[in-house]
């Protein structure tokens, strides 16, 4: 029988005779050739609490690790060892590039594959929807009280990561601010990173200079060089959960440091680069009604296309000279650049011509020396006015890894390999 041939069932979740939760212990057991380990971090091991794509794993009452037992054994009847409660703790949870959009799967007829974006489908269901912040707060626009983490007792620590692009395309500066702009609180659990100016998937890379458009207006920025930041945040958490580390601080853009903006105030930001327009709208959120039996939790959609009450207030993050993202973390490609890499793009010159280009970003490269970029009126420095040659690129490059390595943002082992990068490329060579 093939997977999309099988039936599933809803079933009623059980409780004691007063409504409150049925509580006890379970035993759960965990397969090494199941575990992931962390990059640079030999002899650690994270593994997922029990559960998969078809079955939801119970929700942990207590993640007190002093109050459960854990125990190893090498072989399947080997003696089982304990492990000290001081050695180990529950998983954490990292969020990658979600924005604020949630992912309706409790949905009858749910389509989880389908979801808004500025260019499409912009009123479906997987898409913002309240609560929108970690903290317990009221959505001025629909008066819902809620908040992400509620449970104080269980709630796990949260690494929460977004690229540029979620800013335009899935409404993520309302993880820190409110319906009307103002600023929301984060819980102490909770930090917040931006790759700054990467698309949904990444940056041009070390030295990478891209040609491809594909179906955008301008060339996109989509090597995976978000990658040695991601694990380099992921020992940290896993530092955090483990030994009670204090991860790198929330780098996010904020509405109380001026680096979160309307799309208008950015574009009047962003450098006069010749034959660039900047995007008009970013994908904007209004209050979905899809009727009085759907909720945060899901539920069923009676109205279809909802209907659209308020509108939120949503904004992006500031940029530089350089068009760069103000906020966040700069990558090493972003940090010393050799053009400027954005998380939005517009789709080609016609109909749509003034539309975000599905969840890609743009790379406007720099001129090689000062006459050229005033022959063009580019406004930003040329790669000779910022290296000088090719050592000096090379220079900088390692400047920004070393940096990168001792804010924890980085591994060593992934610095040399950017640095070899740099070595390898053409530029200014």
């Amino acid at each position: 029988m093939t997977t999309a041939t099988r039936l599933g069932a809803n079933l009623p979740v059980a409780a004691q005779a007063d409504g409150s939760p049925i509580v006890s212990r379970i035993r759960i057991e965990y397969s090494s050739d199941l575990a992931q380990q962390p990059a640079g971090a030999a002899g650690l091991y994270t593994v997922p609490l029990k559960g998969n794509g078809r079955f939801v794993s119970y929700e942990t009452a207590d993640t007190g690790a002093g109050r459960s037992t854990l125990t190893v054994r090498d072989a399947i009847n080997g003696e089982r060892r304990p492990v000290a409660g001081d050695r180990w703790a529950f998983d954490a949870v990292r969020i990658h590039i979600p924005g604020s959009h949630r992912l309706f799967a409790n949905v009858e007829f749910a389509d989880p594959n389908i979801y808004s974006r500025q260019d499409r489908t912009p009123d479906f269901t997987s898409q913002s929807y309240p609560p929108l912040t970690y903290a317990v707060t009221t959505d001025p626009v629909t008066n819902v009280r809620d908040g992400i983490l509620k449970r104080p007792a269980t709630d796990p620590l949260v690494f929460h990561v977004d690229t540029s692009n979620e800013f335009w395309q899935m409404k993520a500066s309302l993880n820190v601010h409110d319906g009307r702009g103002d600023p929301v609180p984060i819980p102490d659990n909770v930090r917040l990173y931006l790759l700054a100016s990467h698309p949904h998937g990444g940056a041009a890379g070390v030295g990478a200079r891209p040609t491809g458009r594909g179906a955008c207006a301008y060339v996109t920025n989509t090597y995976r060089s978000a990658a040695p930041a991601m694990r380099a945040l992921l020992v940290a958490l896993d530092d955090w959960a483990d030994r009670g580390i204090e991860p790198p601080a929330s780098a996010y853009p904020d509405v109380r440091r001026g680096t979160l903006a309307t799309v208008d105030e950015v574009a009047r930001m962003f450098p006069a680069i010749p034959g660039v327009a900047f995007p008009t709208r970013a994908n904007g959120l209004d209050a979905l009604d899809f009727g009085p039996m759907f909720g945060s939790g899901g539920g069923r959609q009676t109205v279809l296309p909802p209907t659209r009450g308020g509108s939120y207030q949503v904004l992006v993050p500031t940029t530089d000279r350089d068009g760069h993202d103000v906020a966040g973390i700069h990558t090493v490609d972003v940090a010393a650049p050799v053009g400027t890499n954005t998380g939005w793009n517009l789709l080609a010159p016609g109909p749509r011509g003034r539309d975000l280009c599905s969840l890609t970003g743009s790379f406007f490269p720099f001129a090689r020396t000062r006459a050229e970029r005033l022959a063009s009126g580019d406004p930003r420095l040329s790669l000779e006015e910022r290296y000088g040659d090719h050592a000096g690129f090379v220079a900088a490059v390692r400047d920004a890894a070393d940096e990168s390595v001792a804010r924890r943002l980085l591994l060593s082992e992934d610095a040399e390999v950017l640095v070899g990068m740099a070595e390898e490329s053409d530029v200014l060579r």
